[in-house]
């Protein structure tokens, strides 16, 4: 009897292994699908503002960081001598800071 509830028990942790393994694997492939690496375009080829290089001059910026709980976010402050109001633009996947530069442009 000791045997037989020795092997059910491998048995099952083999099953519960295999459960895992198979698991990991599925979420990690379907991830990868849904939020492929973006390439960011060529901007010496690519319509519209997307360089900060080509308005340092008129529109300074300052690096910042600062914790949100155990999170370190980075970011730049723009037109720091404004002082009618903060507005705080976060991209999304696959986007920068460099991608609403035009918006940044507009409201400094």
């Amino acid at each position: 009897m000791k045997k037989l509830t020795r092997w059910i028990s491998i048995i099952l942790l083999g099953i519960i292994l295999v459960f895992i393994i198979t698991s990991i694997i599925g979420v990690k492939n379907t991830m990868d699908s849904s939020f492929t690496k973006v390439k960011r375009p060529d901007y010496t080829i690519t319509a519209g503002i997307n360089n900060y290089e080509d308005i340092k001059e008129t529109y300074p910026r300052k690096n910042i960081s600062f914790y949100s709980n155990q999170n370190k976010l980075t970011g730049y402050i723009y037109g720091s001598t404004n002082d009618k109001g903060l507005i705080v633009l976060a991209h999304g996947l696959g986007g920068g800071a460099d991608d609403y530069l035009p918006q940044i442009m507009f409201f400094c």
